[in-house]
């Protein structure tokens, strides 16, 4: 189910405080942005914040699970994890969750963007029904 404009505009509404966060469309959903790292991603209408060692106990212990979206047939598990639907509703709280997200994206920079392109592209291709001749390049 695609995420809808107005779910898009109440969260970027709650995360005024971190400055100019960009929401960009992206496979029916919207990649979350601030200073070019993606820091957030949304998808059916829900908030998913950028998740590692340091702070996805916090997710877990909250009952919150990964992103794992379906790309041609399979279940991916992808480094975002669910946030409570109470933060939604305290944009000081959301702010603190968020924190570590946008520390998160600005360590990981464009090697983990040019990683995660090798890694799920030809997935992504074969899901969009095209043919990936690497030998052929």
């Amino acid at each position: 189910m695609p995420s809808t404009p107005a779910f898009r505009d109440r969260v970027l509404s709650r995360l005024l405080a971190f400055g100019p966060v960009q929401a960009r469309a992206m496979f029916g959903g919207y990649g979350l942005y601030l200073d070019g790292g993606m820091f957030a991603l949304v998808s059916a209408d829900t908030l998913y914040l950028k998740a590692d060692g340091r702070n996805r106990a916090a997710f877990e212990a909250a009952g919150m699970g990964a992103f794992r979206p379906r790309v041609g047939g399979r279940r991916m598990t992808m480094p975002y994890y669910e946030t409570p639907p109470e933060l939604l509703e305290d944009g000081d709280a959301l702010a603190e969750w968020a924190q570590g997200s946008v520390a998160i994206a600005a360590e990981t920079g464009i090697d983990h963007v040019v990683q995660a392109v090798v890694r799920y592209a030809p997935a992504l291709l074969e899901a969009a029904g095209a043919v990936l001749l690497l030998d052929q390049v």
